[in-house]
C-alpha cells in the first residue's frame, strides 16, 4: 500500500532545508578554494611533521614485518615476510571490532587494549620472538616525537584529545593530551615480541611511503587530511596537512538537524565534524525522520518506501 503522503519528496526535501546544498555548491568550492591558497594560516591547514622518512624500496631477503591499524572501529593487521630467496607472504591476519579488545588485564584504557591485541598476535605467531618492523596507523590526532633510545623509527604523543570524541572507543577514555602512545604500545609488546623499528602516524603517512615517487597522498576518511612532501635543506621530509578542521561549513548550508546538534555541543560547523563517525548515524537518522515528518507520516519505513 502507497501511504498518502502531505508533501511531495522534493517539497519535503526543501523543507527540511536539503536543497541548499545543490544551490550554494559553487559558493562553497569558492571557500574551499580559498583556504587552500591560504595554506598553513589561521582558516588553511595545519601542517605537523610525520618523523617518518619518505621510504625506499621494502627488503628484498629475510624480513618479517607487522602492520597494525587501528581505526575508528576495527583494527586490521597485515603481515609482510620475505625469506632468504625473496620468497614473499604478505596477507591480513584478521580485522576485528575495536570493543573485541576490551579485555586486558590493565585498569588504564589503552594499556588494557594494547595487552589484549598483544596477546592475540602471540596466538597468531606462537614462535616469532621478533619483528624487523612494527607499523602503528594511528587513526587520532598525534605529535611526532624522536625515536626512544635504542629504537628506530619515531615515537608520538596524544595530541588534540578533545578530537578523539569523534570516534568514540573505549581505549581513548584515559588517554590526556601528551600521553606517550609509543610507549605504552611496546610496553605491552616487550614480553612478546621483540623489534627493530617501531614506526607510529596517521593513515595518510602510511599511504604516501606505498606509493613509490609519490608527493602527496590523502586519505578518503573523515578527516579531509593528507601528507606531502617537504624539501628542508636538502633533505625530504613527510608532513600531514589536518585540514578538516578548518573548513568551515557556513550556516546557510546545514539542516535545522545539524543545528542542533551541534549547538548541544557549543561547536561550529566543520567539514571534519559533519563527517566524523560519531555523528553521521544521527544526523542520518534525523533527517530522514525530519523527511518522514514533512510527508505526513510518522513510520519511518513509509517514508523509504
Amino acid at each position: 500500500m502507497v501511504p498518502a503522503f502531505a508533501l511531495s519528496i522534493p517539497e519535503a526535501i526543501q523543507r527540511i532545508g536539503l536543497s541548499k546544498f545543490s544551490e550554494d555548491l559553487a559558493r562553497r568550492f569558492d571557500q574551499a578554494e580559498f583556504l587552500a591558497k591560504n595554506a598553513g594560516s589561521q582558516d588553511g591547514c595545519k601542517l605537523q611533521e610525520t618523523g617518518i622518512a619518505p621510504s625506499s624500496a621494502p627488503p628484498t631477503r629475510n624480513s618479517k614485518v607487522l602492520v597494525i591499524d587501528i581505526g575508528g572501529s576495527e583494527t586490521k593487521v597485515a603481515f609482510r615476510s620475505v625469506d632468504s630467496l625473496g620468497g614473499e607472504d604478505c596477507r591480513v591476519l584478521f580485522r576485528e571490532k575495536n570493543d573485541r579488545f576490551d579485555r586486558g588485564r590493565a585498569s588504564h584504557s589503552f594499556e588494557r587494549y594494547t595487552e589484549a591485541l598483544a596477546e592475540r598476535l602471540g596466538k597468531e605467531f606462537p614462535d616469532v620472538q621478533s619483528f624487523d618492523g612494527i607499523g602503528l596507523v594511528w587513526s587520532y590526532g598525534l605529535e611526532a616525537k624522536p625515536p626512544d633510545a635504542g629504537l628506530n623509527g619515531n615515537s608520538a604523543i596524544v595530541a588534540d584529545r578533545r578530537g578523539y570524541d569523534d570516534k568514540p572507543n573505549f581505549f581513548i577514555s584515559d588517554l590526556t593530551d601528551g600521553d606517550d602512545l609509543s610507549a605504552m604500545f611496546l610496553k605491552s609488546f616487550e614480553d612478546r615480541f621483540f623489534t627493530k623499528t617501531f614506526l607510529i602516524g596517521n593513515d595518510t603517512a602510511f599511504a604516501f611511503n606505498a606509493s613509490p615517487r609519490c608527493a602527496a597522498a590523502v586519505v578518503c576518511s573523515t578527516g579531509a587530511n593528507g601528507t606531502l612532501l617537504r624539501w628542508q635543506n636538502g633533505t625530504p621530509r613527510m608532513f600531514n596537512a589536518e585540514s578538516g578542521g578548518s573548513f568551515k561549513v557556513p550556516t546557510a548550508n546545514l539542516t535545522f538537524v545539524e543545528l542542533k546538534s551541534l549547538k548541544d555541543r557549543n561547536e561550529c560547523a566543520t567539514l571534519q565534524m559533519l563527517a566524523a563517525g560519531a555523528f553521521m548515524e544521527n544526523f542520518f537518522a534525523l533527517n530522514m525522520m525530519s523527511v518522514a515528518r514533512s510527508l505526513g507520516n510518522e513510520r519511518l519505513e513509509d517514508a523509504i518506501a
